[in-house]
C-alpha cells in the first residue's frame, strides 16, 4: 500500500522571504502583467516580468542551513511556518485577482471574462487527434486492474514486474570542511617547503581568510562538490549497473554460439572495459588541459571537461539511464546523504524526430560530413557552433566504444578478441592529432574513415547481440543479489595554484576555474576505488547500491470499462507565449 506520510529526514524549507518578495513586486504601483489579444479572446500573463524582478532582489535561500548539502526540495515546510505559508499564498492570490480586475475595469467581472475564454469540451470531439486539440474521446472496454504485492507469500503468485533500484550514498559529509583544510595545510607544507618564514605565514593568512569568507573559493568548491558531484556518481552508477548485469549472466543463456561463447556477454564486458578506459583517459594526471582541447568548424571542445560530466555517456545507443528520482534523505548524526533513483536501459531505439532511425544510425548521420543534416547545420550560423561541438563529442565517444578490428560476420571470428583492442592507443595515434589541428578537410576525412570502419566491422551486429543478452537478463524472474560498489570522491591537487605569485595576487590557492562555471570544476573531481588516489586534496567516501524490487500478483483483480464524460466541462486553450490563456 502506498502511504503519504511526514518524513523527518527530508530537508525543511522556508519560503517566507521568497513569497514576500513576489508579493512586493506584484504590489508595485502601476504594475501591469496582463495583456489582451485577438479581440479580447486571448489573455497574456507576463510571468517572466515578475520572475526577473524577484530574481534581481536579494532572496533568502528557502533551504536555509541545508543549502550546502541539499540541492532541491519541495514543500516540507519548516515547523511553525505553515500558517504563514498559507497566509502568503492567499495574499498573492488576492493581489493577482485585484490586478486582473483592475485591468478589466468595473464593466466586466473576472468570472464573466474567463467564461468567454473557454470552450465546451464537446466541441473538440473528432474522429482523430489533431494539433487543433481535436480528439476522438473513445470508450475503453475490458480494462483490468490488478493489485500487486512486494512479498511472495503465496508460491502460486505470479511475478508481474521487476525493477532495479539505485541508491547513491555520500558519507562523512560533516567532515568535508575539516578534510579540505587538512589537505590545504598539507599542500602548503609540501609544495612550499622551501619558502621563507614570511611567505609561509602569508600563506597561512590566506587560508584563514578563505575560511572566514562565505563567498571565498573554499566555499565555492564545497558547493560544487555538494551540488554537482551527484551527476558524476550517476555516471559511475551507469557502469556499475552494467557490471551488476554482467555478474548475472550464466552459461545457460540462449545467446550461446557454436563455440560455446556468449557474444552478448563479451560485448557487455567490452562495453564496461571501454567506458572505464574513457575515465582513465580523461583523468590521466600526466596530461595537461590543453592535451584534451580539439576543434572543428571553429568550435572548441575540451574532452576532459565534456566527459567529466554526468551526461557524458547518454548518447550511446545502449546505456543505462538513471532517472525517476525516488527520494533524498539526510542523516545529520551519521553525516550521510542518500539519493534513490530508478534504472532503465536504452536499447538503440528509434529516434522518431528523424524518420525512425535507430540511435546508432542517427548519431552516425550527425558524424557523416556528407550527410545533408551535417552540411545544413554547418551552413547555419545559429547551429554551427553547437552542432560542431556535438560532432566532436560523438566522435570521441563512439570511437572509444565501437572502434574495432574484429568482424563478427567472418568465419573464424572470436568474440574474446574484442577485449584486446586498445582504444586509447588508437585514438592517440590516429585521431587526436588531427582533431587538435586546423585542417577541417582532414577532420572530415577522418570522420569518413571512422564511419567506414564501423560499417566494415559490422558494429550494428555487435550492438544487436548486446541488446539481446541484456533483454534476456532482464526477463529472468530469478532475484539478483544486492550489490554495493564503494567509491571515493576525490578533489585533485590540480585545482590548486603552484605559483606563489598567483596565490598572493589573487589571495587564493585555487585556480580561476573555481570562480567560473561549476561544470568546469568537475574535471578536477574524480571517482575511484578506495585508497587508489594519491594526488588528492581531500576525499569523501561514497557507495553505489543496486538491488531488485519484485512485484507479484494477488487475487485482487477487477475488470471495468471507462468512457469520457464531456458534459458541462469547459476547456481553456493554452499556449506557451509567456503564460497565455485563450
Amino acid at each position: 500500500m502506498n502511504k503519504i506520510i511526514i518524513n523527518p529526514d527530508l530537508a525543511n524549507v522556508d519560503y517566507t522571504d521568497l513569497l514576500a518578495k513576489i508579493l512586493l513586486v506584484l504590489q508595485k504601483p502601476n504594475q501591469e502583467i496582463f495583456k489582451l489579444y485577438d479581440d479580447n479572446k486571448r489573455l497574456q500573463i507576463n510571468i517572466d516580468q515578475v520572475v526577473t524582478e524577484v530574481a534581481n532582489m536579494q532572496v533568502e535561500n528557502p533551504l536555509g542551513a541545508s543549502a550546502n548539502s541539499v540541492r532541491s526540495a519541495t514543500v516540507n515546510i519548516s515547523p511553525g511556518s505553515e500558517a504563514k505559508f498559507r497566509t502568503q499564498i492567499h495574499e498573492i492570490k488576492d493581489c493577482v485577482e485585484k490586478l486582473l480586475q483592475s485591468f478589466l475595469g468595473d464593466s466586466k467581472s473576472i468570472e464573466e471574462f474567463v467564461s468567454n475564454l473557454i470552450t465546451d469540451l464537446q466541441k473538440f470531439q473528432g474522429t482523430k487527434a489533431n494539433l487543433d486539440f481535436t480528439y476522438p474521446f473513445p470508450n475503453y472496454d475490458n480494462l483490468q486492474k490488478q493489485r500487486l504485492t512486494f512479498n511472495k507469500k503465496n508460491p502460486e503468485n505470479r511475478e508481474l514486474l521487476k525493477v532495479h533500484k539505485l541508491t547513491i550514498s555520500v558519507q562523512k559529509t560533516r567532515d568535508f570542511d575539516a578534510e579540505l583544510r587538512k589537505g590545504l595545510e598539507h599542500y602548503i607544507r609540501v609544495k612550499f617547503a622551501s619558502a621563507n618564514a614570511e611567505e609561509k605565514q602569508d600563506l597561512e593568512y590566506i587560508l584563514e581568510d578563505l575560511e572566514k569568507d562565505q563567498n571565498s573559493d573554499l566555499f565555492r568548491l564545497r558547493d560544487v562538490v555538494n551540488k554537482e558531484t551527484l551527476g558524476k556518481l550517476k555516471k559511475q552508477a551507469q557502469i556499475n549497473y552494467l557490471e551488476f548485469l554482467l555478474e548475472n549472466i550464466n552459461t545457460n543463456s540462449r545467446n550461446l554460439n557454436s563455440t560455446g561463447a556468449i557474444p552478448g556477454g563479451i560485448y557487455l564486458e567490452d562495453l564496461i572495459r571501454r567506458l572505464r578506459l574513457i575515465e582513465e583517459y580523461i583523468n590521466d594526471s600526466n596530461k595537461a588541459d590543453g592535451d584534451y582541447l580539439v576543434n572543428y568548424a571553429g568550435a572548441e571542445v575540451n574532452y576532459k571537461d565534456a566527459f567529466s560530466r554526468g551526461e557524458a555517456f547518454d548518447k550511446l545507443p545502449i546505456i543505462p539511464i538513471v532517472e525517476g528520482f525516488l527520494g533524498e534523505t539526510k542523516d545529520e548524526n551519521r553525516g550521510e546523504i542518500q539519493f534513490v533513483f530508478g534504472l532503465k536501459l536504452k536499447f538503440d531505439g528509434k529516434v522518431h524526430t528523424d524518420g525512425g532511425k535507430s540511435v546508432f544510425d542517427y548519431r552516425l548521420n550527425i558524424l557523416n560530413p556528407d550527410s545533408q543534416e551535417h552540411k545544413d547545420a554547418l551552413a547555419d550560423p545559429l547551429q554551427r557552433e553547437s552542432f560542431a561541438k556535438e560532432v566532436l563529442r560523438i566522435a570521441f565517444l563512439y570511437y572509444f566504444v565501437f572502434a574495432s578490428r574484429q568482424d563478427p560476420e567472418k568465419k573464424n571470428y572470436n568474440p574474446n578478441d574484442e577485449l584486446k583492442y586498445d582504444p586509447i592507443a588508437g585514438f592517440e595515434q590516429g585521431v587526436i592529432s588531427i582533431l587538435k589541428g586546423s585542417d577541417d578537410i582532414a577532420k572530415q576525412d577522418l570522420l569518413r574513415k571512422i564511419l567506414k570502419g564501423f560499417t566494415k566491422f559490422n558494429i550494428q551486429v555487435k550492438i544487436n547481440f548486446l541488446k539481446d543478452i541484456l533483454q534476456d537478463i532482464l526477463k529472468r524472474k530469478t532475484s539478483f543479489p544486492t550489490r554495493e560498489y564503494p567509491v571515493h570522491i576525490s578533489v585533485k591537487n590540480g585545482i590548486l595554484e603552484e605559483d606563489t605569485r598567483n596565490i598572493f595576487n589573487n589571495n587564493t590557492f585555487f585556480k580561476p576555474v573555481v570562480r567560473r562555471n561549476p561544470k568546469e570544476v568537475l574535471k578536477y573531481i574524480s571517482l575511484g576505488k578506495p585508497n587508489t588516489e594519491t594526488n588528492s586534496l581531500c576525499t569523501l567516501p561514497a557507495k553505489v547500491t543496486i538491488n531488485d524490487i519484485h512485484f507479484f500478483a494477488t487475487d485482487d483483480q477487477e475488470t471495468f470499462s471507462m468512457e469520457y464524460d464531456l458534459t458541462a466541462i469547459r476547456y481553456p486553450r493554452i499556449t506557451s507565449n509567456f503564460c497565455t490563456f485563450r
